[in-house]
């Protein structure tokens, strides 16, 4: 097996690459841009889930990052609205399926009446026809 010469202190568990230059007070250390992106979203550390007071050290955003957490931001509300499309979706199916099998229950009463009622039918001729 081969060793990684990068030790585990080193390496981002965000994006799980090398080269980390942000250290928490916890001690786990992550890039700028990853830290950014997740104190955004979150207020721990990615790894420990200690809680960060968000106001130790601000962080100042570039343009092309506000840009970047700005597309991640409408893509989850893009990805969100689908998510409730397909689910109402899903119910539409679920009443459809539902309905019709409501519908192939009644069918299938209605052609046991009809069934029973054939026999009854029959049964009275027979007994009419042959006293």
């Amino acid at each position: 097996m081969l060793q990684s010469t990068v030790s585990r202190d080193q390496i981002c568990t965000i994006c799980m690459t090398d080269g980390t230059n942000d250290q928490l007070p916890c001690g786990h250390r992550f890039h700028k841009n990853c830290l950014a992106r997740w104190l955004i979203k979150n207020s721990t550390c990615p790894t420990c889930r200690d809680p960060i007071n968000i106001n130790i050290k601000p962080i100042r955003l570039t343009e092309q990052q506000k840009t970047i957490i700005q597309r991640e931001k409408a893509t989850t509300r893009r990805a969100n609205t689908w998510k409730t499309a397909a689910a109402q979706e899903r119910a539409a199916v679920q009443a459809r399926v539902s309905r019709v099998s409501a519908r192939s229950q009644q069918a299938e009463t209605l052609q046991r009446i009809l069934v029973l009622g054939f026999f009854a039918v029959i049964s009275f001729l027979l007994y009419y026809f042959l006293r």
